[in-house]
């Protein structure tokens, strides 16, 4: 994470470096007045607060600037350039309102679009939990590191699996990014390691098996103890990695037949003529004939 902090004098400043970590795919940017909210002089230690909660949320890289607007932070050259840099790329802007007018007198143009946070009143120093969340949530809506996409998208899969339409409304509301993501294995090795391969029976050329021999507790009721490896039960990861195979949140719903689930994610554009590694619809796939009634309206 970033941080630009400027002090008086202007010139003692700390910018952080946006190549400092080559592996992530975004930089966070915190800007703040050392005096008002930093550990210099007078400050309330405010930025070194909320940077830490970020963290806890696991922002430690995004490509946007959260600034600490305080009551000397217009006065500082370095916030202005700061702020002017980050317009300039086109970054989010998350104004967090510290102390002072909002936006700062001389900063009245550049600002003036940007809400702040709160929107009508300087936040109070009990704030901090607050203050992150609201940055969290702005962070979630304009970006999701591919690792955290992968994490949102297996909580809708599993709710998807589950009827759970509280948590789908919420996770597709927080990530719209992930209602047409299809959901990929990236390899042919299920979670317990072991390689699989399609079977070969009748009625089972899109099951896949890993041909494990499995414990007891790993064993299907009706199984032999062994996966597959051309036909029968599937063992417990070998199920699950049948659930990546391209599918989408929308052909997981209908599959598991649970209607509130379907309705949230065609209203939120879910992609009804998607196919997964089958060639599989939801219609195709849908559990009952009320989902496909619903989803026919939907089909261009």
């Amino acid at each position: 994470m970033g941080c630009g902090s400027s002090s008086l004098p202007a010139r003692e400043t700390t910018i952080g470096n946006p190549q400092a970590s080559t592996n992530k795919r975004h930089q966070i940017f915190l800007s703040y007045r050392k005096n008002d909210c930093g550990r210099l002089g007078a400050g309330d230690k405010t930025a070194i607060l909320l940077k830490s909660k970020l963290v806890e949320f696991g922002w430690t890289q995004c490509d946007a600037l959260v600034a600490v607007i305080s009551k000397t932070y217009g006065d500082s050259v370095w916030c202005k350039s700061e702020v002017k840099m980050a317009m300039g790329m086109k970054k989010l802007i998350i104004p967090l309102w510290h102390s002072g007018p909002y936006p700062p007198t001389s900063m009245a143009l550049s600002l003036a679009s940007f809400q702040s946070i709160p929107s009508a009143h300087p936040f109070e120093p009990t704030d901090i939990a607050m203050l992150a969340e609201k940055v969290n949530e702005k962070m979630l809506q304009q970006f999701v590191p591919l690792e955290q996409e992968a994490a949102f998208h297996q909580r809708l899969i599993d709710a998807c699996n589950n009827g759970d339409s509280r948590t789908v409304v919420t996770l597709v509301k927080s990530c719209a990014a992930i209602v047409n993501t299809r959901y990929e294995s990236g390899s042919m090795v299920n979670d317990a390691g072991a390689a699989v391969a399609r079977g070969t029976e009748p009625g089972c050329t899109g099951t896949y098996f890993c041909a494990r021999t499995l414990s007891i507790d790993e064993t299907p009721a009706y199984g032999d103890g062994q996966c597959g490896p051309n036909g029968g039960p599937q063992c417990a990861a070998c199920k699950r990695f049948q659930d990546k195979a391209g599918n989408t949140a929308l052909i997981r719903a209908a599959l598991h037949g649970h209607v509130d689930n379907v309705i949230a994610l065609l209203e939120k554009g879910a992609h009804v003529d998607a196919l997964n590694n089958f060639g599989s619809t939801a219609y195709s796939e849908a559990k009952t004939s009320e989902i496909k009634e619903l989803l026919k309206a939907y089909m261009s």
